[in-house]
């Protein structure tokens, strides 16, 4: 079973794939930041930077997703 850090991990990088995160955005940074290094240093400002991010780190969402590299 996963710990939480892992849970909440995964649960925000399923957020990146909504269509609308502006409601939400202000929210997921804060999280961020409260899970402190090297997450509260991460600077974002679009979505898909977030999710390069994570896709980085190795982090999936829920389901196990995996984010794709930026298109070159």
């Amino acid at each position: 079973m996963s710990d939480d850090r892992t849970i909440l991990l995964q649960f925000i990088a399923s957020l990146t794939l909504c269509d609308h995160m502006g409601d939400v955005s202000n929210d997921v940074s804060d999280v961020l930041k409260k899970l402190g290094p090297p997450y509260d240093s991460w600077e974002w400002d679009e979505w898909h930077d977030l999710s390069e991010r994570f896709r980085q780190a190795g982090i999936t969402t829920l389901n196990g997703t995996e984010f794709s590299p930026p298109d070159e």
